[in-house]
């Protein structure tokens, strides 16, 4: 019961900051005038939102600590890219579903099921107690800090990659972006590299798909 109550809450996290990124890509591609006709765009603009989110997260710090007003912003912007992302989930979910899809759904269910069940176990890196999380907790507690690296050189290697940590941590649910924040982006890998395999196997078996199915798979 709590095995299957974690990954739940796991799954609920990752769409809501799914929707937050892809919102914020979507909303970037319709303003930047490009055409939102595939299932690869929608896998885009999760990317190109996160992206987007950190870089707005790094001029956030220099005024304000990242915490839930930061992840209310952030989600009223991704509101003017919903319209975008209604219209291409609407388009697929009433496109013709074979016995294919039903199989690649299943196996996506199954690989999140392992990445969520991962994600759940303790740190154990050095680099994680020695100046990871103490780096997250400064930025959810504080704008950026003047000499913060007098305290610890590491402090000042200024990793845009914990300000992510940082708004996840930001949700009703507490201290819960180390687990969340990587899962939810190999998540991500796992459905672009999904996404090639299916091109390449039953679309059009082109290099660049081949190149990009295989590698991400590595990656993974």
């Amino acid at each position: 019961m709590i095995l299957a109550t974690t990954l739940l809450t796991t799954f609920l996290v990752w769409l809501g900051f799914t929707l937050i990124f892809t919102g914020i890509g979507s909303l970037f591609r319709r303003l930047w005038g490009m055409p939102q006709h595939a299932t690869l765009d929608w896998l885009i603009d999760f990317w190109v939102g996160w992206s987007l989110s950190v870089a707005m997260l790094q001029i956030w710090h220099l005024f304000y600590r990242v915490n839930g007003y930061t992840l209310v912003v952030l989600a009223l912007l991704a509101m003017f890219g919903f319209r975008g992302i209604v219209g291409r989930l609407r388009t697929g979910i009433t496109s013709r579903f074979s016995l294919r899809h039903l199989a690649i759904t299943v196996t996506t269910g199954a690989f999140a099921m392992l990445i969520a069940n991962t994600a759940m176990q303790a740190f154990v890196g050095n680099d994680f107690a020695l100046y990871h999380q103490q780096m997250v907790q400064w930025i959810n507690a504080y704008p950026i800090v003047p000499g913060l690296a007098n305290l610890h050189g590491r402090f000042g290697f200024n990793n845009s990659f914990f300000l992510y940590v940082a708004l996840t941590n930001a949700t009703p649910l507490g201290q819960i972006g180390t687990h969340i924040a990587g899962s939810l982006l190999v998540f991500q890998l796992l459905l672009v590299a999904i996404h090639c395999i299916y091109q390449m196997l039953w679309k059009k078996s082109t290099a660049s798909w081949v190149f990009a199915g295989t590698f991400l798979l590595v990656l993974i």
